[in-house]
């Protein structure tokens, strides 16, 4: 899920697609090509750049090095919604095929739910944005987060902060919501939250940062 706001700069936009570019040709490199992967970019509005499904590296990067940045606000709840649902129209078009299509993982938008040797894959999604919101936008991606998790079993956020005044605290609130932990494993409720804390501020990494006013 990218980040296409009026808050990041063509800098900012260009570290985004050259660390997706990198992602992609990583991954690619451990699943023999099998992963699967989609781009959403997101504003205003979202805007699904590229379907779930297999790509080489080599056409990914060419692909990334052909984006554009939308401009606008920053509704990373509607990009969260978005993904949800590319998820779950993924699923049901290849559930029945998915055995006999191998091993799936997937990165910036996620991928369908499957099973492969008895070991279900994980589904990762990857939220490359500053974070930037205000209060009522930042409930409303934290709650579609909470949903997503809920919808998508086995769903993992990652956070990758770009641009200036990055809003870590903001980012960390919607990462948490799919950090899993068993609640038995901890003697108090205190401990568990703190354990889910600390698991949530691992997933949150800074790509490019400045501390500093955006104006």
């Amino acid at each position: 899920l990218v980040d296409g706001s009026g808050s990041v700069t063509e800098e900012d936009f260009s570290t985004m697609t050259t660390f997706m570019s990198k992602a992609v040709a990583t991954v690619n490199a451990h699943t023999e090509g099998r992963a699967k992967f989609g781009v959403i970019q997101f504003s205003n509005e979202v805007k699904v750049e590229l379907g779930l499904g297999q790509i080489t590296s080599q056409a990914f990067d060419a692909f990334a090095n052909g984006m554009s940045r939308m401009n606008g606000g920053t509704n990373i709840a509607l990009a969260l919604s978005k993904a949800c649902s590319t998820i779950a129209s993924s699923s049901s078009s290849s559930g029945s095929s998915a055995a006999g299509d191998g091993a799936s993982a997937s990165a910036a938008a996620g991928g369908p739910a499957t099973c492969v040797a008895g070991v279900e894959l994980p589904h990762l999604v990857l939220l490359l944005t500053d974070g930037r919101v205000d209060s009522y936008q930042a409930r409303e991606a934290v709650d579609r987060a909470e949903q997503f998790a809920s919808q998508v079993p086995g769903v993992t956020f990652f956070a990758f902060a770009v641009g200036r005044s990055v809003d870590k605290q903001e980012l960390t609130k919607i990462v948490r919501k799919t950090c899993k932990l068993d609640p038995k494993a901890f003697e108090t409720r205190e401990d568990f939250n703190e354990a889910k804390d600390r698991l949530a501020e691992t997933r949150v990494m800074g790509l490019r940062t400045l501390d500093e006013p955006p104006w």
